[in-house]
């Protein structure tokens, strides 16, 4: 019986002393906003059907910090996402239906709508799951796809969809 005791004894000491040490790791914030442009116009039809696709990367390596600590990037949060259509040139009552925006691999439904109706209208994704997840792929590569997909009712259309994010990146900053 002495045995177990003296056992559980040393069991709960190192796990005192195990719970004390510092694991070393002192994350510095970089928080900054970050844009990319998707260009829509007529040369992206894929059928008869005028459905579209077409992308931009974004990339936050464009931060020198970010550039310059890109390995050493331990978390990423993303605290705002946008978009909204600027530069639209078609007729007024052109619409867009079936529309999603795919960043990372990530499905964000765009609600059908008269192009011309909600130009520089800026739309905002609260949805605090899908941000988790889009931000998750800024903790291994710093540039992710930017894809938007959907159908309009004319063909001579020629548009751009302007997304906004701002992102806090944790990098590990081991000099401390």
């Amino acid at each position: 019986m002495r045995h177990y005791r003296l056992i559980i004894t040393v069991i709960c000491c190192l796990n005192l002393i195990s719970c004390k040490q510092d694991d070393g790791i002192t994350l510095t914030p970089i928080t900054d906003d970050f844009s990319a442009t998707v260009n829509i116009n007529s040369t992206s039809f894929f059928d008869e059907d005028h459905r579209f696709a077409s992308n931009a990367p974004i990339d936050i390596s464009v931060n020198d910090s970010i550039e310059e600590n890109q390995d050493f990037i331990i978390e990423a949060r993303l605290n705002k996402l946008s978009y909204e259509i600027i530069n639209y040139n078609g007729d007024s009552q052109t619409t867009l239906t079936d529309a999603v925006l795919i960043i990372g691999g990530i499905s964000i439904e765009i609600e059908d709508l008269v192009i011309q109706n909600n130009l520089n209208t800026e739309s905002h994704v609260i949805d605090r799951y899908l941000l988790n997840n889009i931000a998750y792929y800024f903790k291994d590569s710093t540039s992710i796809n930017a894809l938007i997909t959907g159908q309009l009712s004319d063909t001579s259309v020629s548009f751009d969809v302007l997304i906004r994010m701002n992102i806090t990146v944790g990098i590990d900053d081991f000099n401390d």
